[in-house]
């Protein structure tokens, strides 16, 4: 079975006047047209994909936990890396294992900040490599191994995972929680 029916797209597929890097794009299938989410965990095709700019931060549970795992298309992917965003993280926010095809040395900066990334569970020897398209294809690579996995060795691999995902999660409420009392105090301070 393909990627397709195991995975969310959930950036359709950009035309050629995109303003995105496209080289992991050039690399993957097309996306399907269409997609229908009946399936327990894994979309089935049919029916119109909409997507709501508005709804994207909304909808994230729902999304998020009828996929197995996310393949993230970072802003970009340059040769430094000094950012993520929301599009990691939501996962991190929702506790979902993901790929991402973004900056070299993403998952070190999101070490850094005191996140746990996935291996030796997911390859990301990804993330070190300087080349962006050597990079894209050894994301793709992995992306394939993980979308062939069966259910039996996906759930052995997500229980294996499980504290990872409830780490990051945890982490960004604490994040939250920080933020919210550094904020309570300058007010206090300057009322």
């Amino acid at each position: 079975m393909g990627c397709s029916t195991k995975a969310l797209w959930s950036f359709g597929y950009p035309r050629t006047t995109d303003n995105i890097d496209s080289t992991l794009l050039k690399l993957l299938p097309r996306s399907p047209d269409n997609l229908d989410f009946s399936l327990k965990g894994k979309p089935s095709l049919k029916g119109k994909p909409s997507f709501d700019r508005h709804r994207a931060w909304g909808s994230i549970n729902y999304d998020f936990y009828r996929t197995r795992f996310s393949l993230v298309q970072e802003t970009e992917m340059y040769d430094v890396s000094n950012r993520y965003t929301e599009k990691t993280f939501k996962c991190l926010v929702v506790g979902h294992p993901f790929i991402v095809a973004g900056n070299f040395g993403v998952l070190q900066l999101l070490r850094k900040d005191g996140f746990e990334t996935f291996s030796p569970y997911i390859d990301e020897t990804y993330d070190q490599i300087h080349n962006k398209y050597k990079r894209a294809q050894a994301v793709v690579s992995e992306t394939q191994r993980l979308c062939n996995l069966t259910d039996f060795q996906w759930k052995t691999l997500r229980e294996k995972i499980s504290p990872i995902l409830e780490h990051n999660h945890n982490h960004v409420n604490s994040m939250r929680e920080r933020k919210q009392s550094l904020i309570k105090d300058i007010t206090n301070k300057y009322k």
